[in-house]
């Protein structure tokens, strides 16, 4: 059949076709197989979307992390910016107060 339904533990597809698809999947339980602290662990990850989480100011960016993030002297590629800083502190020592360059 072209219609698709989950195999049990996620292991891919069945393909039947619509009627036997629509059967199968009507009588599909994703928490057949799972004991109680499957059960539990599942309802408590699911809390949070599956995804992983930390106490507030710990993990990835905790401690100090978090504000070597935002210094500028730690960026990647800050020599451009100190580039760019020389290259405009030169133009302005080449400028006179009418805005002509001095030769």
């Amino acid at each position: 059949g072209e219609f698709p339904a989950p195999k049990q533990f996620g292991d891919g597809k069945h393909y039947f076709c619509q009627r036997h698809a629509a059967e199968y999947n009507r009588n599909f339980n994703f928490f057949d197989t799972m004991n109680e602290e499957q059960l539990k662990a599942f309802n408590e990850n699911a809390r949070y979307g599956f995804k992983q989480t930390w106490k507030f100011g710990a993990g990835p960016m905790g401690g100090d992390k978090a504000g070597k993030a935002h210094d500028p002297k730690t960026w990647r590629g800050a020599e451009f910016f100190q580039d760019a800083a020389s290259a405009r502190e030169e133009r302005r020592a080449n400028r006179s107060a009418t805005g002509i360059q001095k030769p």
